[in-house]
């Protein structure tokens, strides 16, 4: 049986790889709606995550305009949206800058301006559990939480097929089943272990397979929400909290900007080769986007 630990990190990997698949699919689904998001760019529609702040930078302390700012700041491309993840090079001590970026700073002045969205570790792996705490739980805990729920609905789905098998109990590697059926004690025990005595206890009652009560929470989990909803309230929390301790570390001239799955910060090619931030290993650096004319946005990744 896997101790705590194991099963925490085998839960972070499952969690990990099921996210990648499903960014893999979104970039994928991109490109096929890809004259979509241009009609949509083109009539100035953006929607933003409930609680993350467009930026008012500049407004209040010079005479020039905010989308005069941005125009002179130096972006991303849009159509960075449609392309396949571009990949990661160290510049400057930072192990993860993109190849967007490297180009821009290599090929810029000194007196540029760029708009830099950095990603902070999330507690997406057992090297960065961030104990950022929110409501009483560390984001770490909100992570996983959205993680189970997220796998549940796929989860309960495998156990409509091994269930028919799993009711038998260790009779499955003892003895077989009437029908042939045998299976080696090792897989029958992984098995156990993937899905968790507490999760078969719930649909195998008695040498029972409860199927019909099964496939009605896997149409409940289908539609629950809760985990991740109370997850993206406390990464949104974490963001505004990492942005003001960078904003008082830094002599910026722009407002650090929390954004959708990042922070924008507005820093020349010094600003951004002396920013210091804790865990600078798992914080990946990109060249933000504007979404149209004053709303500045990260690359999905």
């Amino acid at each position: 049986m896997k101790n705590t630990e194991e099963m925490v990190n085998s839960l972070f990997k499952r969690c990990d790889q099921y996210r990648a698949e499903k960014r893999v699919r979104r970039k994928r689904a991109a490109k096929v709606t890809a004259l979509s998001l241009c009609l949509i760019a083109a009539i100035g529609i953006m929607v933003l995550p409930k609680g993350i702040k467009t930026s008012t930078a500049y407004t209040d302390n010079t005479s020039k305009s905010t989308d005069a700012i941005y125009d002179s700041i130096i972006w991303g491309n849009n159509d960075a949206r449609q392309s396949e993840d571009n990949g990661f090079i160290e510049w400057n001590d930072k192990p993860l800058v993109s190849y967007r970026l490297y180009d821009a700073l290599e090929s810029g002045s000194e007196d540029d301006i760029f708009a830099i969205c950095a990603k902070p570790p999330i507690g997406g792996g057992s090297s960065f559990k961030v104990d950022y705490e929110y409501q009483g739980k560390t984001l770490t805990d909100y992570y996983l939480a959205m993680c189970e729920e997220e796998h549940l609905p796929e989860l309960l789905s495998q156990l409509l097929i091994d269930g028919e098998y799993l009711k038998y109990g260790t009779v499955l590697y003892e003895t077989g089943l009437p029908n042939g059926e045998k299976w080696v004690r090792s897989y029958y025990e992984e098995t156990i272990d993937y899905y968790g005595q507490t999760l078969l206890d719930k649909y195998i009652v008695d040498g029972q397979f409860l199927k019909d009560k099964l496939e009605r929470d896997i149409e409940k989990a289908q539609k629950q929400t809760k985990a991740a909803d109370n997850y993206y309230k406390a990464f949104t929390a974490y963001l505004n909290h990492l942005a003001s301790s960078i904003d008082s570390l830094l002599p910026l001239e722009l407002e650090v900007v929390p954004q959708q799955g990042g922070i924008i910060i507005f820093l020349t090619k010094k600003g951004f080769t002396q920013l210091k931030v804790e865990n600078m290993e798992g914080w990946a650096f990109d060249l933000a986007i504007r979404d149209n004319e004053s709303a500045p946005t990260c690359i999905d990744d």
